[in-house]
């Protein structure tokens, strides 16, 4: 029987409502640094960009410092300062003002206008105030403290989590005061209308209070809910039920119940640090139950990597004239690559504003079509000898043997004229990459209707338009979450949904589970390639996610570099070792590290073996400093080492009771040399200096 979250004590639902209220329904990529609500990236200054009456705003819980500024730090309700209170506005002046001091950055020496610039708010439209925007200075000095790790603790610390206790606290007051009908199965979500409400719009709470004492349930306080929404936009309180729904069915799974409850107990902890939480199994856990993923740190996109080397070829650099780094990262707007892109696309003439909607995909096809005009015989040579189809002028015949293989080998984004050539989608099982042997061309099956570049499919539809998304995912590998093939059916469900995130996980776009219109197009031109290619009889480019997950063994493909030793199953360190996830692993941590920072597709296996290449090779827990993984190879590189290479191949990674056998055997191996280097002094003690 499913279990559900505790409604009835403060500390774990409070726990509990960080993520669903907290990191569910606010803040997101605004919590650390100081924004205003509808001014994005370049309108910094613009009043008329404001959303309404918003003013400057900071943390998870998003305290708008204009509507709130001078109430009590980690308070949701206007009340007189007790001694030793200090306001929102006044903490966060000094905490940043002494960050700035400590580390030589620039800022404003009026406090007293800084502080009343950040009291203001509003669009100045319809008798609404207007905002006075701070200088930019100081604005980004504020930014770099509440990033830092210390402010990032302090804003968890003084305003997160005793807003989420505070409101949690009311909502439960409520409930237990009033003479509602609401089922325990739903008390949670009712929960978390009522703190919502306490959050966004205190006022409205006596609404719903009315409703529940007039014994109404769940459908009824929800229904009330909405019926507030429908007056004011912004207001979350049925957002915030549904986010609830969704994390109580995830409490219900079997394992994740203690996890979640471990995550509300951390977050609860007056020594929590959310610079860690990328690390933490639990936490991670808690956020993908809210739908949110971990961001992947360090892995290579080969579409990038072939735009740097482009670039470099047709002589773009970055605006210190240094060629570009092939690494496969793009980085962030001021990167150095994007720095490149900028004065190839200034140089080209291309409209800025279609240009920064443009895909790698695009991009790469602008830089080929660039350095084709320069260099005429570069594609045929270049892509011959990718396919290692290397021949001599003097070779009688080897032109006729290249040019099919290839024609079919290229994306239609490199053939001119074929764009629009609609790629024959099969029905049967995608090609694994461990067929590295040319095989003999197969005949493709007729491809349904492709889906319309303007339509944007999610769950819930149905129809051919689906049957062709499905068709064409299941031609490019992509699995649902359990590492299962999608059945063709023309619904789109939740493996389907589960498929697309990882399709857009592999090409850099944010894992929204929508297939809109980048998506379908981007996955359409890799479904094309994929399919010529598999055609034409020449295996397809392998994928990182393919070495990552399992894959069948394939014969005649090297080992790892690196693997972990088989040990004899007779061993004492044999099935009695505990699980890494299991917290008592001595390894559990590296274990979690990597886990929080691998594609959800990683294997266990995967893990295992990297937990156990790591540990053998000294690494432990924080030493991780970046993780660059290709199609053959994944690098794991610490802070004081050249890094730890394992090559991925395509045969399976080593079953996890055999890592876990490595980890004990390097281990005992480890505390031996420990002790014979302590023993080595007390049997040659070292002489006496007279």
């Amino acid at each position: 029987m499913a279990r559900n979250i505790n409604t009835r004590e403060l500390e774990p639902l409070a726990g509990a409502m960080y993520f669903t209220i907290g990191r569910g329904t606010e803040g997101g990529a605004s919590s650390y640094r100081l924004s205003v609500a509808g001014v994005g990236e370049g309108k910094w200054g613009s009043v008329d960009a404001v959303a309404m009456n918003s003013g400057y705003s900071l943390g998870t819980i998003q305290v708008d410092l204009g509507q709130r500024g001078t109430w009590p730090l980690g308070t949701v309700e206007a009340r007189p300062l007790t001694e030793g209170e200090k306001t929102y506005v006044d903490a966060i002046i000094e905490q940043s003002h002494a960050h700035a001091k400590k580390h030589q950055l620039p800022f404003t020496n009026d406090l007293e206008k800084l502080r009343t610039d950040l009291l203001s708010h509003g669009d100045g439209r319809k008798s609404r105030p207007s905002i006075t925007f701070i200088d930019t200075d100081t604005r980004d000095s504020m930014n770099a403290w509440a990033s830092s790790d210390e402010g990032r603790k302090w804003i968890h610390t003084n305003i997160d989590y005793p807003q989420v206790r505070n409101m949690t606290r009311i909502a439960m007051s409520i409930l237990d005061r009033t003479n509602h009908s609401v089922q325990e199965e739903r008390r949670f979500e009712a929960t978390n209308i009522l703190a919502k409400t306490a959050n966004q719009v205190p006022g409205k709470l006596g609404r719903l209070e009315n409703v529940l004492n007039n014994g109404a349930g769940y459908d009824e306080l929800l229904a009330e809910a909405k019926a507030i929404q429908a007056g004011l936009r912004y207001y979350h309180g049925p957002k915030a039920a549904s986010v609830a729904q969704s994390y109580e069915n995830r409490y219900g799974i079997l394992g994740a119940e203690q996890s979640l409850d471990r995550a509300h107990a951390k977050v609860g902890s007056p020594d929590y640090d959310p610079s860690v939480e990328a690390r933490d199994v639990d936490i991670q856990m808690a956020l993908r139950a809210i739908g949110q993923r971990p961001r992947i740190h360090v892995i290579s996109d080969p579409t990038i990597a072939s735009i740097q080397q482009n670039l470099n070829e047709i002589g773009f650099t970055d605006t210190r004239g240094q060629p570009l780094v092939v690494d496969g990262i793009r980085g962030g707007p001021g990167s150095r690559t994007n720095q490149a892109i900028e004065a190839f696309r200034t140089q080209s003439s291309l409209p800025a504003e279609r240009f920064r909607d443009w895909s790698p995909a695009e991009l790469l096809a602008a830089t080929e079509a660039a350095l084709d005009t320069r260099q005429p015989l570069r594609r045929l040579d270049r892509t011959i000898d990718a396919f290692g189809e290397r021949f001599s002028a003097n070779t009688p015949g080897s032109t006729q043997k290249a040019t099919p293989r290839l024609v079919n080998g290229l994306p239609d984004y490199l053939l001119r004229g074929r764009e629009a050539t609609p790629a024959p989608l099969l029905a049967s099982q995608p090609p694994r990459t461990g067929d590295t042997a040319p095989r003999a061309p197969q005949p493709a099956a007729p491809a349904p209707s492709p889906p319309q570049p303007d339509a944007e499919l999610q769950p819930g539809h149905r129809g051919t338009a689906v049957l062709a998304l499905q068709e064409r995912l299941r031609l490019v590998g992509a699995t649902d979450r359990d590492g299962r093939e999608l059945q063709a059916d023309g619904n789109y469900g939740s493996r389907t949904k589960d498929a697309v995130e990882q399709f857009q996980l592999w090409t850099g776009r944010e894992t929204t589970g929508i297939a809109d219109r980048d998506t379908l197009q981007a996955l359409d031109a890799q479904a094309r390639f994929a399919s010529r290619q598999r055609g034409a009889g020449v295996a397809p480019g392998r994928h990182v996610a393919d070495n990552l997950m399992h894959t069948p063994t394939a014969p005649g493909i090297a080992a790892d570099v690196v693997p972990p030793q088989r040990i004899a199953t007779t061993s004492s360190a044999g099935t009695n070792l505990p699980p890494l996830h299991d917290p008592q692993h001595p390894q559990h941590g590296l274990y979690a590290e990597l886990k929080a920072v691998l594609p959800d597709y990683t294997s266990e296996q995967r893990l295992a073996q990297f937990t156990a290449v790591l540990h053998g090779g000294g690494i432990r827990q924080g030493d991780l400093k970046a993780i660059d993984i290709n199609a053959d190879r994944a690098m794991f590189i610490a802070h004081h080492e050249a890094g730890i290479s394992v090559r991925l191949g395509q045969e399976r990674p080593p079953s996890i009771e055999d890592s876990l056998q490595q980890i004990e055997h390097d281990r005992r191996g480890q505390e031996g040399t420990t002790r014979q280097m302590q023993a080595v002094p007390a049997q040659n003690p070292p002489a006496v200096q007279h």
